[in-house]
């Protein structure tokens, strides 16, 4: 009787110790990708915009197309 209950636990205690396992293997290193930290920062500046526009030549920037025009 002794040696079952002995057994029923040790089973009971290596299935929870590969489980947990499983999930700490599983969470790992997340990498962030650069549209996943744009996402966030678009996130982040809600709907008014950061106020200012990066990049070069025309740019769609804070809901409005802005035209770059070339001088001569």
């Amino acid at each position: 009787m002794k040696q079952i209950t002995f057994k029923k636990a040790f089973a009971i205690i290596f299935i929870c110790a590969l489980c947990a396992s499983y999930f700490l293997l599983k969470e790992g290193k997340q990498n962030f990708t650069d549209l996943t930290f744009s996402n966030i920062e678009a996130l982040a500046s809600g709907e008014s915009g950061s106020g200012a526009c990066f990049g070069a030549g025309s740019l769609s920037c804070n809901g409005g197309y802005y035209k770059y025009i070339y001088n001569r």
